[in-house]
């Protein structure tokens, strides 16, 4: 039967089958994504119908105890002789220290469950750092093999390395509608015009090293301070320094709501390059899919320069009690970023 269709027909048969697996294949994920957010959603409100149940009945044992001691009077307990404390003081005092022990082994569960969490965060940062390291001495690892390759003199290599200026690639182009450079080609006497061509060549590479030395967060290639370093000698010195970098940031809320954010550090380069990908990552994590409004949210509040506060208010009706976490992930590699940019120290995106 398709021997005798046009070529148009089966092109359209063709695409009627591609829109139908499409559908369901859409169908399919939006079923289980459904089913999955049903589950969720009936463990949240059976915990919260538990935690209102408890406050409840705290509340009302609360009431109870208050106008119970709003109305106690020694004597005449002493005199009806029910209470414990006034009949076996021995005896009262041994189940007031069973009562306190449950407390106190209460209070260390508490204690116990703050110490993991916070033992998880660490991890989770020493699991980035190690990701940042391995992936940055790759990073260098090219860089090596692609410089042992070039060849040119001195003139050439002074004026920067080309793959820097392919990375400010925007600016420059920027630089050089306001302001072109002009490169001279004509002949001159030899008596001073070799002097001032060279002298012209000199400022246009100048200007090169210029882009280099930029506030973009990819010019922290050319360190001083590693200058007669070997490669190895150099990728480990910035493994240290990366190290060291995430070491300041906090880990607790508190802190981290407290830390001072350079917001006139964070570029759109850096939102676009490096953010974006990274809470893109983080939004899969939590809710098992890819969820362009809650990254959006979060990007435009970057983009804001709202405190941490702010973006955790804003992601409480989808995230609920997972939002402090995640706000937490969010601002600590958004401090990196910014402390990287400041520091020269050159990041990739994970």
């Amino acid at each position: 039967m398709e021997d005798d269709m046009t070529d148009e027909e089966k092109e359209r048969m063709r695409q009627d089958r591609r829109r139908r697996e499409t559908d369901f294949i859409f169908r399919d994920r939006e079923r289980k994504y459904e089913t999955k957010e049903r589950s969720r959603q009936a463990a949240t409100d059976k915990d919260r119908a538990r935690e209102l149940g408890v406050q409840k009945n705290e509340d009302a044992d609360r009431v109870k105890m208050a106008q119970k001691l709003a109305e106690w009077d020694d004597v005449k307990e002493a005199e009806k002789g029910r209470e414990l404390f006034h009949v076996d003081r021995t005896r009262w005092r041994a189940q007031r220290k069973a009562f306190r022990q449950r407390e106190i082994n209460e209070d260390k569960k508490d204690a116990e469950l703050e110490t993991q969490q916070l033992e998880r965060l660490q991890k989770q940062s020493e699991n980035f750092l190690s990701q940042q390291a391995d992936a940055f001495a790759k990073m260098s690892q090219g860089a090596s093999a692609i410089n042992k390759k070039r060849t040119g003199t001195p003139a050439e290599e002074a004026a920067g390395d080309p793959i820097k200026l392919s990375l400010a690639e925007q600016r420059a182009k920027k630089e050089q509608e306001v302001k072109p450079v002009e490169v001279v080609t004509r002949a001159r006497p030899a008596a001073f015009g070799a002097g001032d061509e060279q002298e012209e060549v000199g400022k246009k590479k100048r200007e090169l090293i210029k882009l280099t030395y930029s506030d973009d967060e990819d010019a922290g290639d050319d360190d001083p301070d590693e200058r007669g370093l070997t490669q190895d000698e150099k990728i480990e010195r910035r493994k240290r320094k990366i190290k060291e970098l995430v070491e300041t940031i906090p880990n607790t809320k508190e802190e981290l709501w407290a830390f001072e954010v350079r917001w006139d550090r964070l570029t759109q380069k850096m939102l676009s390059d490096k953010i974006l990908p990274f809470t893109t990552k983080k939004v899969i994590e939590a809710l098992g899919t890819e969820d362009e409004d809650l990254v959006s949210a979060v990007m435009d509040k970057l983009k804001e320069h709202a405190s941490a506060q702010d973006m955790v208010e804003e992601l409480e009706p989808i995230l609920e009690d997972e939002a402090v976490d995640f706000v937490i992930k969010i601002w600590r590699f958004v401090l990196f970023e910014i402390l990287a940019n400041m520091h020269r120290i050159k990041t990739t995106t994970l």
